[in-house]
């Protein structure tokens, strides 16, 4: 009994409690940054095979990049937080910074990128990360704010 208290009524519990306390959340601003990071997720997908085969070690950050951003939208669809948010607009400005990076510098195992602004799967990611970033970085403002004006 005490193992079926520990491993299925413990974690159900939790998760409740969590709904619970996400509920009063807008999924307005949710949905469209979770839905981006799903999006820039898959826009590294098809590149990443590419990488795997060219530059191993970039394949890699792809991949792992895939996993984050999915795990970070699926995140931030379960719950209006500031840490979610926070992971959100991270991620997305970090991948980013990375695109451009790559297109100015020319870094290891993936030289031949720089200048390549007109890659067809790059431009969809930065577009898509952007706008990611644009509004987890709103909605952490207004969590904040919200946040801020309940202490009052």
């Amino acid at each position: 009994m005490e193992v079926v208290l520990r491993c299925v009524i413990q974690p159900y519990a939790r998760l409740v409690i969590l709904r619970q306390s996400s509920s009063r959340l807008d999924l307005g601003w949710r949905w469209p940054i979770g839905l981006g990071l799903f999006a820039a997720a898959i826009t590294h997908v098809i590149p990443a095979e590419q990488h795997l085969e060219e530059a191993p070690a970039w394949g890699v950050l792809f991949v792992l990049f895939v996993i984050a951003a999915t795990g970070v939208g699926a995140l931030v669809l379960g719950h209006d937080s500031t840490v979610a948010y926070i992971a959100a607009l991270g991620l997305a400005a970090m991948a980013l910074l990375t695109f451009v990076t790559s297109r100015v510098v020319a870094l290891p195992g993936i030289a031949d990128d720089v200048r390549n602004w007109s890659d067809g799967w790059g431009t969809a990611s930065i577009v898509i990360e952007a706008f990611t970033a644009a509004l987890a970085g709103i909605a952490l403002r207004l969590t904040r704010h919200r946040e801020t004006a309940g202490d009052r």
